[in-house]
């Protein structure tokens, strides 16, 4: 499921992923931070750059802080120079300018390894400048939804705030300003939106959003009725179904939530979060090797962390299976840790597109 974007007035181009409304709410949005990678090496070095969110920005520009610029999302250069290079990267939006500034990169004429252990290297300083200017809906719009693509939260909640100004309450912007309330964990400021904004216009996504958050705050009863609302409205919609899942597994209930996903999986067997909860709640029955084949299915899918290889590792063992359950076992070890990068405040990253790396 794609991550959804404005698209011309519009403010989403296609559904809210499952796995943004509900799972990033419920576990935390993560903040996709420009980077680059390596920081140093021999010259000629070639240094990949890459900005994610940044294909709302109305321009990107790169200094490579040699004399040199570029543009795009995720440029490379190749320094030829010895020396400290500082890049530096700026997107525009309408009204807003973002900068960010990174630590040096050094070029030398002698063979030099990464010297840091994280793969990918993070801005030291994000400067974000806001005008003052009156824009149009739409400018105010796409000011807010760039802002939220790059991870600016708070900045995008109160260009929201104007944009709902400018609108009278339109319900699109309503449910995305939800969202950002939702990723800067303003949680019943967030319910109150989305209701707000069902009420105007009923509508499935702003009903699994709310379900979302309702979830979050343990209010499942009002959660479960926002997903069958948002059913009402939609039938065959996977996210709800999912939702619904969610919201039996967290009450234990682990047949009704085994039911919520199989119907969720058989409107959409893409999503990988979604095969990871209907393994939990068959493991919990005891259902070990159907847990164990939902399990494979989310690591097919993309899904890479710890916690899933310890799960799936835990009903092979049970399974008599104990040879892929210490591979499992030592791919979740591998994986333990690599959610953060090696700054100093330990902030989780994520890669291009909002995921968690």
């Amino acid at each position: 499921m794609d991550y959804c974007i404005a698209s011309g007035s519009r403010l989403f181009s296609c559904r809210l992923p499952i796995v943004l409304i509900i799972s990033m709410i419920l576990t935390g949005f993560c903040i996709a931070e420009p980077s680059f990678s390596p920081n140093q090496g021999k010259m000629p070095l070639k240094v990949q750059f890459s900005l994610p969110g940044g294909e709302n920005c109305d321009s990107i520009t790169w200094t490579f802080e040699d004399g040199k610029t570029g543009s795009g999302i995720n440029p490379s250069y190749t320094y030829t120079a010895m020396g400290f290079h500082y890049p530096t990267c700026v997107c525009t939006l309408p009204g807003a300018t973002i900068t960010y500034s990174f630590d040096k990169i050094v070029s030398s004429n002698a063979d030099m390894p990464d010297d840091d252990t994280a793969d990918q290297h993070y801005p030291i300083n994000t400067a974000v400048d806001i005008k003052a200017d009156t824009l149009s809906l739409e400018e105010q719009t796409r000011q807010g939804t760039g802002l939220y693509a790059l991870g600016l939260y708070d900045y995008a909640a109160v260009s929201y705030q104007k944009a709902i100004e400018i609108s009278g309450s339109d319900p699109e912007i309503l449910t995305q300003y939800g969202t950002i309330l939702a990723g800067l964990s303003r949680w019943k400021e967030s319910a109150v939106v989305f209701n707000q904004s069902a009420a105007i216009k009923p509508d499935p996504v702003t009903f699994i959003a709310y379900g979302g958050v309702l979830t979050h705050m343990q209010k499942y009863d009002e959660a479960l009725n926002a997903f069958n609302r948002s059913l009402e409205l939609e039938a065959k919609n996977p996210d709800a179904w999912a939702g619904i899942g969610q919201v039996f597994e967290f009450l234990k209930n682990n047949e009704e939530a085994a039911i919520a996903y199989k119907k969720s999986l058989d409107l959409d067997p893409k999503e990988a979060s979604v095969w990871k909860g209907y393994g939990n709640v068959l493991s919990a029955q005891g259902k070990d090797t159907e847990a164990a084949e939902a399990y494979s299915q989310a690591i097919s899918l993309g899904l890479s962390e710890a916690d899933i290889y310890l799960k799936y590792g835990g009903v092979l063992r049970k399974l008599g299976q104990d040879g892929e359950a210490q591979a499992a076992m030592n791919q979740a070890k591998n994986l333990q840790g690599a959610l953060y990068s090696s700054s100093n405040d330990y902030t989780p990253h994520c890669t291009a597109g909002g995921a968690m790396g």
